[in-house]
């Protein structure tokens, strides 16, 4: 048998080669599918080819908004991101399609944190979203429209749930901007998970469950923000505060005007000198938007309720339960995948996986179908109630 030529070999080495980086990036576009898609551990176009999305029941008909309202949309982003087009699904046209309103009634204002030459910026960039969103109201307050959404750039992020199919753009056809104007202030992540109901304590006692890198700096950061100039007034620090991440939310203006804009000027100048560290101070500010907004230190209302009536996702307490029990093995297994490889030894994972999908797919399709119909959300009254 003739040996091999020198130029065949190499091509022969190539293909191995080539094979072995075509089947190792195969398996990674599975493990990622696995993990419902990246950026985020729920977003993304995997996720939809789980079948989650039910296309004969997505279709929202929503009752014309009277009067309809002007609602601002003010998005942070980073020059990178403009660049890389990642705010492109927002637009005004967008924006009036998704939430039935008049395009003359929505004004998006994408706002470019790190780019003072950029039409709408920041300040200064610090704090992640944090200076954008105290840039925007100090300089707006006197001349708000009727709701502000503060979102971040992207359409598919982790912290939009999977009843939401992971997509911020989704969530907003969904949403019911009469229930933002009768509660004043919405967080549009529903989800406990990462946040509720324990929270952050604030007091060093150990009551709070929720441990991050801001814990030990939110007391100190309280005080500095919300307590009274005046150094003999009495006040207290809340033990324990909690609320959904992740600092996306929509605040009407009578929210936003109930504090004054010293308030807002004060907290700015805050961010600005601190010197906790840009990821710090920017978790800190997610841990107190609902005080500031809300005047709640724990703002944890009902997940099933608030589906419900936020987003017309309707599931009775049994369904709920059934659901959420689901939803939380799916996120627990899939985050716990210890690497790309694990798809091939842990094909249990992958049924089990499989299984979960099904049971959430079922039963999101008929939170859809009980939307629809509008009973449930009739008779939903305390969000709260329970806690």
């Amino acid at each position: 048998m003739s040996i091999p030529s020198r130029a065949y070999r190499i091509v022969l080495r190539l293909l191995v080669v080539v094979g072995l980086f075509a089947g190792t990036f195969i398996l990674f576009l599975r493990y990622q599918c696995l993990l419902g898609g990246y950026p985020g551990v729920y977003g993304g176009s995997c996720y939809k080819r789980r079948n989650y999305v039910s296309n004969d029941l997505e279709t929202y008909t929503r009752e014309p908004y009277n009067p309809p309202p002007h609602v601002e949309v003010v998005m942070v982003s980073t020059p990178r991101e403009q660049a890389a087009g990642t705010t492109d699904w927002m637009s005004n046209s967008s924006f009036a399609q998704m939430t039935g309103l008049p395009k003359t009634h929505v004004d998006v204002k994408k706002y470019v944190a790190g780019d003072d030459s950029a039409e709408y910026h920041p300040r200064f960039n610090k704090g992640h979203e944090v200076s954008t969103y105290l840039s925007y109201i100090v300089e707006n307050y006197d001349h708000l429209p009727d709701i502000v959404l503060f979102i971040h750039a992207e359409d598919n992020a982790w912290h939009v749930e999977p009843l939401l199919l992971g997509s911020l753009s989704y969530a907003l056809t969904r949403l019911d901007l009469d229930q933002v104007r009768a509660r004043g202030f919405v967080n549009l992540r529903v989800g406990w998970r990462g946040g509720c109901p324990y929270g952050i304590n604030m007091t060093g006692t150990n009551n709070g469950k929720l441990v991050g890198q801001e814990a030990p700096y939110m007391y100190q950061a309280w005080v500095e923000n919300f307590a009274p100039l005046d150094k003999t007034a009495y006040f207290s620090v809340p033990e324990v505060v909690a609320a959904p991440c992740c600092s996306q939310f929509a605040v009407t203006r009578e929210t936003i005007q109930s504090k004054p804009k010293a308030q807002y000027e004060r907290s700015l100048m805050w961010l600005q000198q601190t010197r906790l560290p840009d990821y710090i101070s920017g978790r800190v500010w997610e841990r107190l938007f609902q005080f500031l907004f809300a005047g709640r230190a724990r703002d944890c209302p009902d997940e099933r309720k608030t589906y419900c009536t936020l987003y017309k996702l309707c599931l009775d307490a049994d369904q709920w339960q059934e659901y959420k029990a689901a939803e939380e093995e799916d996120a627990d297994l899939r985050l716990a995948l210890p690497s790309v490889w694990s798809v091939v030894w842990k094909l249990q994972v992958t049924r089990r996986l499989a299984h979960l999908g099904s049971t959430m797919r079922r039963l999101r399709q008929l939170a859809l179908v009980q939307g629809q119909k509008g009973e449930m959300v009739r008779k939903i009254r305390d969000l709260y109630s329970g806690q």
